[in-house]
């Protein structure tokens, strides 16, 4: 559904809403792999930050140890590989 939405509507996946993350934080937040890089391959910029300054390899790795703490898994070992090459 996420999919068809942006194709169709082409959302400004970039927008900072009222809670300041961006749509591509919230799919990290969700572990959602494949809709970062789907997301990334339709203008969403790697390299914003949300309300707090983190950018978004901060944000999966604050998300991997929320998630290995709570042992539900998150793959940050492939999303980091789609991020290697937006690092500054």
């Amino acid at each position: 559904m996420i999919i068809y939405l942006i194709e169709n509507y082409k959302p400004n996946l970039n927008e900072h809403p009222h809670d300041g993350m961006t749509p591509m934080h919230e799919v990290i937040m969700q572990n959602r792999v494949s809709l970062v890089e789907f997301m990334l391959s339709k203008g969403a910029d790697p390299l914003l930050v949300d309300e707090d300054g983190l950018n978004l390899i901060e944000t999966a790795r604050d998300e991997k140890a929320y998630h290995d703490i709570h042992n539900t898994g998150i793959d940050y070992t492939e999303m980091m590989e789609m991020f290697k090459c937006f690092k500054k």
